[in-house]
């Protein structure tokens, strides 16, 4: 959408800063003496303008650039943070970002590139009678800044219109800016992988993502992004590979959640960004190979070496998109041998068992009781795992096509991720780089699922002695805990003799008829586990954990080949 013009624009000349880690660059005072001013005392420099309820400068830039553009980067900064670290707490994500690349204002002087960079400012502050601080959500402000021959200029900023539209105006921007130079994007903001992704300006599917794209490339005449960097959790996908494929022809991601800890916060945009600062010429398949450099370097990581695990990106690739229907034609192929193989018990219990022995990547935010992980894991180390399974016999292949199929896969998935860095330690050097969904026995089976989240495996971990809960000190609470777990069951079967020995522990004397009545009390908790209480609790969870396996299946399987969502299918029980 455009937005009137007023002629107001604020630019500055950014001057050398001889610390880019300092809290004030030099650009940063540069703006302060301007007559911009800080969002709230607390918050990093973010600088607004005077009149923070006009919008100054229509979507259209009107000006021209002083030379022709051979790189323009659109950066969208969209959640922030805090993570305490040296006994404070410290800004992380849009927060600690959006200052790292105001830095950067220097070096755009004399060099053909231009940054862009959108982010969503810190919630105004309200301070209530009690001393608690307030903040709306309604509030949620953004600002746009062009980094351009040495000098910032605020070219807008007024209330967030939502993910999808604050990302498609700056798309606008910096694809008119860039002229027949390269153009990118980096999107630093929570990541799902096939669920999408989002931050504080709300989320985006990855459908609404991809016409979001489309709609800013659009009026540029551009077809495509030269490179799409997510500075985001869990990005390296198979369905994000799938969706962008038509947007972007080079994309940087990690399959693993990003970190924020001590002095690492994801990828490092000061370093990652300088690339192009430094070399214009590089094209956007090389920048994409040098932010995978900067990673094995050590760049994501944490600077103080507090932590040898200390890094931002555990995981990061470059997926060569051009490659994208190789590695769906191949995985496609290798679902439909999988499919026929697990039709045999002896098989499909093997694959299980594979599968089982990937670890799964993390998944970002808590993990809900009962709720179904997306159970992504490397492509790679799976081929590996089905390749070892072969030649130990435990998987047949009378005529060879399986083992045929999983190295057309590998060899797709190899052109594919055309480089990688994996962090030394968990595994992660020994990965391919991308993930897949692939479902182990604890989602694969429904009746194994459902005992492992039910309120009686509930009371068995919280009865396991404890230093820190099923202590003799603490057996009130203890006990507290465990009656509300059986007022989930009381309509189910006969909990009784499960409350008279959670009563008899909650009375013990000493700590001997404490431990004493605890052990008792785990031993018929795993009778009633195997007894008429614990099949009834698995019928009446059956239908609605399996609604939710459904959903969860359709969500992580819609962009994947035909035959491996059969495969994955007919491998549920």
């Amino acid at each position: 959408m455009d937005r009137p013009s007023t002629g107001n624009d604020q630019s500055v000349e950014a001057k050398p800063s001889t610390n880019p880690a300092a809290e004030e660059s030099a650009a940063l005072l540069a703006l302060k003496n301007s007559g911009a001013e800080k969002v709230r005392p607390s918050s990093p420099e973010f600088l607004t303008l005077t009149d923070p309820f006009t919008n100054r400068v229509s979507v259209n830039e009107t000006d021209s650039p002083s030379s022709p553009r051979r790189w323009t980067m659109a950066i969208d900064l969209t959640a922030s943070g805090n993570v305490e670290f040296q006994g404070e707490r410290r800004p992380t994500g849009a927060d600690n970002k959006l200052q790292q690349i105001l830095d950067l204002a220097e070096r755009t002087k004399d060099t053909p590139v231009t940054l862009y960079v959108q982010a969503a400012l810190p919630l105004p502050e309200t301070v209530r009678a009690d001393g608690s601080v307030m903040t709306n959500r309604n509030d949620q402000q953004v600002a746009t800044y062009r980094l351009e021959d040495g000098q910032i200029k605020l070219v807008d900023q007024g209330p967030s219109q939502g993910f999808q539209q604050n990302l498609e105006n700056l798309l606008q921007r910096a694809s008119q800016r860039a002229g027949q130079g390269n153009l990118g994007l980096m999107i630093q903001s929570h990541g799902f992988a096939a669920n999408g992704l989002g931050g504080d300006t709300g989320e985006a599917s990855l459908d609404e993502l991809e016409q979001t794209i489309r709609n800013g490339l659009k009026a540029s005449g551009r077809e495509a992004l030269d490179i799409l960097n997510f500075d985001s959790c869990s990005m390296g996908n198979l369905n994000v590979a799938q969706a962008m494929q038509g947007e972007a022809r080079h994309v940087v991601a990690s399959a693993e959640v990003e970190r924020s800890l001590n002095d690492a916060d994801g990828q490092n945009v000061r370093t990652t960004l300088g690339a192009i600062l430094d070399q214009p010429d590089l094209s956007p398949q090389d920048f994409a190979d040098r932010s995978i450099a900067l990673a094995r370097q050590g760049h994501n990581d944490d600077t103080g070496n507090l932590n040898p695990e200390a890094s931002g990106t555990e995981t990061l690739a470059h997926l060569d998109l051009s490659k994208y229907p190789q590695m769906e034609a191949t995985l496609d192929n290798l679902g439909e041998k999988l499919m026929t193989a697990a039709s045999q018990p002896q098989n499909r219990q093997a694959l299980v068992q594979i599968i089982d022995g990937v670890n799964p990547f993390a998944s970002e935010g808590a993990r809900i009781s009962g709720a179904f992980e997306p159970s992504r894991r490397d492509l790679g180390l799976f081929l590996n795992a089905l390749e070892q399974g072969l030649k130990e016999n435990k998987i047949t292949d009378p005529d060879g096509s399986l083992k045929q199929a999983l190295e057309a896969s590998r060899s797709a998935l190899k052109s594919l991720v055309r480089d990688f860095h994996g962090e030394n330690y968990k595994g992660y050097n020994e990965m391919a780089g991308v993930s897949v969904f692939l479902p182990g026995s604890d989602i694969l089976s429904l009746d194994a699922h459902i005992a492992a989240n039910s309120p009686l495996t509930d009371m068995l971990t919280s009865s396991t002695p404890s230093r820190k809960f099923a202590r003799f000190d603490n057996r009130e609470n203890l006990a507290e805990s465990l009656n509300r777990s059986l007022e989930d069951m009381e309509n189910l079967g006969d909990t009784k003799p499960l409350a008279q020995a959670v009563e008899k522990m909650a009375t013990a004397k000493n700590e001997t008829e404490f431990d004493q009545s605890l052990r008792q009390l785990q031993d018929l908790l795993r009778e009633t586990q195997a007894g008429p209480l614990g099949r009834a609790l698995i019928e009446a969870q059956r239908q609605d954990m399996q609604e939710r396996r459904n959903r969860l299946f359709e969500q992580q399987l819609n962009r994947l080949p035909p035959h491996w969502q059969n495969f994955l299918n007919t491998m549920r029980s």
